[in-house]
């Protein structure tokens, strides 16, 4: 066995991809999407990745960083993945070990991990080593092909009554302040999305990097609600270069604008366009703390995977 760091080379940005597809083939990755992320991480993110290896394969690997969202200089997201052919052998344990010890020049507070909850040996070795659940979440994914979108009619047409219209990024092109009424809006919906840690807002530029200006956006996939040239809710759709389904970044209103149907109306036109652009599916994920949300995506007929178990260790 040998744990060394990553080497930014195409063999291991395949390796790492190939172990994450394996072990989450729900969540797909492509090795182009890897590399994008990796490339893209701000400067003030300190983040490693290690390779393990047996002879000269490698079957696992671990990971630290700053998580972007919330940021904190002490506060680091770890994971570690080992093929699961080499469970129970000491191995995940090792990464592990490996990477708590190359976090102490970091003088870390807080480490964040994850689990599913259908990943029993994973949960109880996060449990075992002092890590505590923080707050749950589900992916949940809706059957394009079986969606009878005629059930909703009428639903836009009372939006419109409120003076209400639904408008993708690519029809606001004619709103010279349609970037920056954007960025203001999703920033403030951000900061009700449940998450572990504090909300940090990022810059305009980074956020447009991660938005129009990704190769994963969507123009007509991203719907605004628009009330007298006030931009009051949104949901956005993006692309994947690992498989064929869309999956949503965020819906969501404006408090003052809630309870009026705004929400559902934006995600079946979402819907609508994800079945023009022939999707087989869209996943999306919701905080079981967010019912709200949830009831939406229930009564759309999004179906519930295994919950996502955000675990959080203070250290002394």
């Amino acid at each position: 066995m040998n744990i060394r760091s990553f080497n930014f080379t195409e063999e291991d940005y395949v390796a790492v991809t190939d172990i994450w597809n394996r072990i989450y083939p729900q969540y797909p990755l492509s090795v182009s999407e890897v590399k994008k992320e990796d490339e893209a991480r701000p400067d003030k993110v300190n983040w490693k990745r290690y390779v393990l290896e047996l002879g000269d394969v490698p079957i696992g690997y671990s990971m630290f960083f700053n998580s972007e969202e919330a940021f904190h200089p002490q506060e680091f997201v770890v994971s570690h993945y080992v093929l699961p052919e080499h469970h129970a052998k000491g191995y995940g344990r090792a990464l592990y070990e490996h990477m708590i010890h190359a976090l102490k020049p970091y003088n870390p507070k807080l480490l964040k991990a994850w689990s599913r909850e259908d990943f029993t040996r994973q949960t109880r070795f996060l449990k075992d080593r002092g890590f505590e659940e923080s707050m749950r979440a589900f992916q949940s994914l809706l059957n394009l092909e079986t969606f009878d979108l005629s059930l909703y009619k009428g639903l836009q047409s009372r939006l419109e009554f409120q003076n209400i219209e639904l408008k993708s990024f690519a029809e606001l092109k004619a709103d010279p302040e349609r970037k920056r009424k954007i960025y203001e809006l999703h920033t403030t919906l951000d900061r009700d999305v449940p998450m572990v840690g504090e909300y940090t807002k990022p810059s305009f530029d980074r956020f447009a990097e991660v938005h129009w200006e990704h190769e994963r956006f969507l123009a007509d996939g991203f719907v605004v609600a628009v009330h007298k040239a006030e931009y009051v809710g949104m949901s956005e759709l993006y692309r994947s270069e690992a498989d064929d389904n869309l999956h949503t970044g965020l819906t969501a209103v404006l408090s003052s604008y809630r309870r009026q149907g705004i929400a559902l109306a934006l995600k079946l036109q979402t819907i609508a366009f994800a079945r023009s652009f022939g999707a087989p599916q869209i996943s999306t994920w919701n905080a079981l703390n967010n019912r709200p949300m949830l009831a939406i995506n229930e009564k759309l007929g999004f179906v519930k995977q295994p919950a996502h178990i955000d675990f959080v260790k203070v250290l002394a």
